[in-house]
């Protein structure tokens, strides 16, 4: 039996899951498709690298099947059928699928224009749907069963926009950059929404399915209308009585938050529905650079290398292919709640998620774009090295080419930062309990730390919002804690280099919003620092003793990195 199917993302440093609202009845057997987006940008020939650079985009690691069907991978003419006939006057006609990225758009899915930071002389990407989002069809004639299933790859969270010398993102993308715009909570109330509509007057959309996809298989027509949406019209009503509020079975955050604890309890089965309102676990997405030095993962600490110190200090030389493939099985253990995939299934993809180690290997993010003053970055590299190096790490001499050469890999406690603490107190026991039961604890110690893992801060001007729940929307905020905004728009956004974080102003009410005639590439969400696990305190000591024009020479130098 197939039942309710998600979607969900992230990678290494976030474990993220979305869980979409499809479902259908299907085989008791398993079934599995590939990558369709894959076969048609190819690896074979291509050394480890350039073969995980092409996975991160499109590689569903073993998550399109019947099981994920269950979890976490949809049916895509179904959703996108339904997205369109919510939006489009009915008849649909296949021109319309051109509208597809504008949909997916509007939560933060991007359709890119090309990838700046693709390698000379490698086979530019083809993209057949939004980047993040990968499709096949599972197929098995004896059982009368044809369905084309999505799921979510890498680069839906961890592959953002790039952005000119002014600030303006820009439809290149730049993979290993966060996606600070992609909204999974958003996503899943509209997919439910649209998928309501579809299983209230069934003729009506079987009729826009078979307009908008005319050379649709009968198999997969009669899969969609005999299994697909009567079982969508029971777990709609099950959503509907269980967590209305939260369709995706957890707290799915705002534009560029993820909850990789809610997604993982959830995948576990240890998160009731009674506790989902409370479960708000929402991080923000880290630049992949962060991986670098680290001796363990996530913004606890709470993933380390099985064998290996989960807090050790590490210098660049440390940074070898070994330490990358020492985490390999960290970012495997991530599909299972990211992609909704089985331990003992998911497991089987650590050659393949080897080879994406590979590629993060070679990483950097991109440089600042804007102006620098140089006289203020020296200065506030002096700054940085009494102020802020001792738990976020010495980077080179000189203000030309920085880099991380040494990372202490300190833990924080709650009470010594000052942040949020929630998202700290919801790594659970039984969660922690259930992870070491999982095939992943052979190559993963899961812990929980009670504290924050102080991260590297490798491409920092491109990551806002920041601390570890995405509570603060600029640097110059970070630095004058009295100043930090109550309420803000984050998603769409473009950046200020002054200030060095979302592009904002204050409005009449006192919400800080993007200035007007500003028109933000996906849909923004209001951030309130007063929801439980979103508020804007703490890491406050570092400045307090600060000047005016020291902060301002720091504010300088952190462009750099």
């Amino acid at each position: 039996m197939l039942r309710r199917a998600t979607l969900s993302a992230a990678l290494p440093g976030v474990a993220l899951a979305l869980v979409l609202l499809a479902a259908c009845r299907g085989p008791q057997v398993y079934l599995a498709a590939t990558s369709a987006d894959l076969q048609a940008n190819p690896v074979a020939g291509l050394g480890d690298a350039d073969a995980g650079r092409m996975r991160f985009l499109f590689d569903d690691l073993n998550g399109l099947s019947t099981q994920t069907l269950q979890t976490n991978a949809f049916p895509w003419k179904v959703v996108t059928t339904a997205f369109l006939l919510e939006r489009q006057s009915h008849p649909l006609t296949p021109a319309d699928l051109d509208g597809l990225g504008a949909v997916f758009q509007e939560f933060g899915f991007i359709t890119p224009a090309g990838i700046a930071n693709w390698p000379a002389g490698q086979p530019a990407p083809h993209f057949a749907r939004p980047m993040g989002i990968t499709a096949g069809t599972i197929s098995s004639p004896v059982l009368g069963f044809r369905l084309e299933v999505a799921n979510v790859t890498c680069a839906a969270c961890h592959a953002g926009v790039s952005y000119d010398a002014q600030g303006m993102p820009q439809a290149q993308v730049w993979l290993g950059l966060p996606n600070t715009s992609v909204n999974y909570q958003a996503f899943g109330i509209a997919v439910t929404r649209a998928l309501g509509a579809a299983v209230r007057d069934p003729q009506r959309f079987l009729a826009a399915l078979q307009a908008l996809y005319p050379q649709l298989d009968r198999r997969e027509f009669h899969t969609i209308a005999g299994r697909v949406l009567p079982a969508l019209s029971r777990h709609l009503a099950q959503i509907a009585a269980t967590t209305p509020d939260y369709p995706l079975g957890f707290h799915g955050g705002s534009s560029g938050f993820i909850n990789g604890l809610g997604a993982a309890k959830r995948m576990f089965g240890v998160l009731p529905a009674a506790l989902v309102p409370a479960d708000r676990g929402s991080t923000s997405v880290p630049d992949l650079a962060s991986l670098r030095l680290r001796s363990s993962a996530f913004w606890d600490g709470g993933d380390a290398p099985a064998g290996q110190a989960r807090f050790e200090e590490r210098t660049a030389a440390e940074a070898t292919e070994a330490h990358y493939q020492d985490f390999a099985p960290i970012m495997n253990a991530v599909t299972t709640p990211v992609m909704g995939i089985e331990p003992k299934v998911a497991i089987r993809s650590l050659p393949r998620v080897r080879q994406i180690a590979q590629f993060l290997r070679g990483y950097a993010p991109p440089k600042f774009p804007g102006t620098i003053d140089r006289e203020r970055a020296l200065r506030g590299r002096e700054i940085f090295a009494h102020s802020c190096s001792r738990c976020h790490g010495e980077y080179s001499a000189g203000i030309d080419e920085v880099s991380l050469e040494r990372f202490p890999n300190r833990l924080v406690p709650v009470e010594r930062i000052g942040t949020d603490p929630l998202r700290a107190q919801l790594v659970t026991a039984n969660l922690v309990a259930a992870f070491k039961r999982s095939p992943f604890a052979a190559g993963v110690d899961a812990a929980a730390t009670g504290g924050y893992a102080a991260p590297p801060l490798d491409g920092l001007w491109a990551t806002a919002p920041y601390l570890h729940n995405g509570s603060v929307p600029t640097l110059w905020d970070m630095l004058h804690p009295a100043s930090r905004p109550q309420r803000f728009w984050v998603g769409g956004h473009a950046l200020d280099f002054s200030r060095v974080g979302i592009a904002l102003q204050p409005d009449a009410d006192g919400v800080w919003v993007y200035a007007p005639g500003y028109r933000p590439w996906a849909q923004p969400s209001l951030y309130d620092t007063r929801e439980p696990g979103q508020s804007n305190q703490g890491h406050a000591f570092p400045f307090e003793h600060l000047t005016e024009a020291e902060k301002t020479d720091l504010l300088e130098y952190l462009k750099l990195l």
